[in-house]
């Protein structure tokens, strides 16, 4: 043990190393998280989906110039299920990197509520995305989406016109 007492004081260095460590989520820990966090929005039980979004979470969404909120993402969740009630998403790739995963998925669903002022048209829908989560502590901490919209819309026969020519 003599030897060795000039290394005691790596002990308290390695100790909280290995608690930062263990409070890191593993790969299957953030893939478990994505692929339950899909099946809760595709089954319409926000309050578990809920559970999966940290209080604090920012959803960096295409086109939108400030970050969602989790209120304001299960508000949006809700109008879409009126929409499209049936939504069900295809989790095609799912690869966790540290604490993040990548989410590569395709969204089908049936156009039967009002969206985006388009009446229902009974049309089926197919939206490609690509999700990026950061979990923290178990739960999604930060979200980047990118969604095929501007498909989506046609789909459901939005006609989508470029601006008079001079502006």
């Amino acid at each position: 043990m003599r030897r060795h007492k000039h290394l005691l004081f790596l002990a308290p260095l390695l100790a909280l190393q290995a608690a930062s460590l263990a409070a890191q989520a593993s790969p299957r820990d953030v893939s478990t998280i994505a692929r339950a966090l899909f099946v809760a929005m595709d089954a319409g039980d926000y309050g578990r989906t809920g559970a999966f979004l940290d209080d604090s979470l920012r959803l960096h969404y295409q086109g939108v110039p400030d970050p969602i909120s989790k209120a304001s993402l299960l508000e949006m969740l809700r109008s879409y299920e009126v929409a499209f009630p049936d939504m069900r998403h295809d989790l095609q790739d799912v690869l966790p990197s540290g604490s993040y995963v990548t989410v590569r998925l395709v969204l089908y669903a049936t156009h039967r509520g009002d969206y985006e002022g388009v009446p229902a048209t009974g049309k089926p829908v197919t939206v490609a995305g690509i999700h990026i989560l950061r979990v923290a502590n178990g739960k999604v901490a930060e979200w980047w989406a990118a969604e095929d919209d501007l498909g989506l819309l046609r789909q459901i026969g939005m006609v989508i016109k470029p601006p008079p020519s001079g502006l």
